[in-house]
């Protein structure tokens, strides 16, 4: 009898030490990513703390949703860098798309790029991009990248984020500062692995707005909205040029709200071997077990007040 009891108790020390030791993994992977993400957040605030606006007519912020593919002209896709690898077997879902209701900022997120004096007058931009994270051997992932033009390249491209010069990389440069890596950021950019989406939401102060679920009191959604109260997938892309005046349309924020939705390590685990190596969970209930939104709101320095 003795001896029974102690092989039940021993089965039992065993079996919870085993699930300890999953909890154990699986908690300090959440909080790896966690910090990871919080730190991404921080520093795409930092720069937007530290934006820059001049009222000069040109657009000085401009964030963009990025499609599967376009051919609407000014729209832009996941082919938007020429570094962007789709996955060899079920890739995402075709219809996943722009929709800022549920946080989906676009098949492949937003691309959001600006000026900021973090740390002096230089241009950046963010964008995810699924690509290998080390070289042409290694394994591909979802990334969000962050690329900054050093100051003299800023300014011999100028203050319009949407000028050509910042989509341009000479032939077989590795330069990592250069204007065109706004549009083309090297693998070396990366600010955090397997974010799978990243946007914004984009507000100015205006007391007299409409209070709702889009837009906070004594702020007003410019951003994705049609009607500029309300969030709408109808929005697919604002170009900031004034701080000034209520043609929304064209406004500079006062208040940005970031979002980034990450995957767990097992969660990037299960989603490379469903698209790479063998059929597996689909996405979307990967993302729904194992993905987790971040979000941030912060006040932009240069805003127009």
């Amino acid at each position: 009898m003795s001896l029974a009891v102690t092989s039940v108790i021993a089965i039992f020390v065993i079996s919870f030490g085993s699930s300890l030791t999953s909890l154990v993994k699986t908690s300090g992977s959440d909080v790896t990513v966690a910090l990871d993400a919080s730190f991404a957040l921080d520093t795409i605030a930092t720069d937007l703390e530290n934006a820059v606006f001049l009222e000069l007519g040109s657009p000085m912020l401009a964030v963009s949703a990025l499609s599967h593919s376009t051919t609407i002209p000014g729209e832009f896709d996941r082919t938007l860098s020429g570094f962007w690898q789709d996955a060899t077997m079920s890739g995402r879902p075709t219809d996943l798309d722009f929709n800022p209701a549920t946080d989906h900022y676009g098949w492949a997120g937003s691309w959001l790029r600006f000026f900021t004096t973090a740390p002096s007058m230089n241009a950046v931009g963010y964008q995810i991009i699924r690509r290998e994270a080390f070289d042409d051997t290694s394994g591909e992932i979802y990334a969000l990248y962050r690329a900054v033009v050093r100051n003299d390249h800023t300014l011999v491209a100028g203050y319009d984020i949407t000028d050509v010069a910042y989509g341009v990389i000479p032939p077989d440069s590795t330069s990592t500062v250069q204007a065109g890596r706004i549009t083309k950021p090297t693998r070396t950019l990366i600010l955090q692995e397997n974010v799978i989406d990243f946007g914004v939401r984009l507000y100015v102060y205006e007391s007299e707005a409409i209070t709702s679920l889009d837009s906070p009191k004594g702020l007003r959604l410019i951003y994705p909205s049609t009607d500029f109260e309300t969030l709408s997938s109808g929005d697919r892309e604002h170009v900031a040029s004034t701080a000034v005046g209520t043609t929304w349309s064209d406004r500079y924020p006062d208040v940005v709200e970031i979002f980034i939705r990450v995957l767990s390590e097992e969660g990037a685990a299960l989603l490379h071997h469903s698209q790479e190596v063998a059929a597996g969970m689909t996405y979307d209930d990967i993302v729904a077990e194992h993905g987790k939104i971040y979000r941030r709101m912060v006040k932009v320095a240069s805003g127009g007040r």
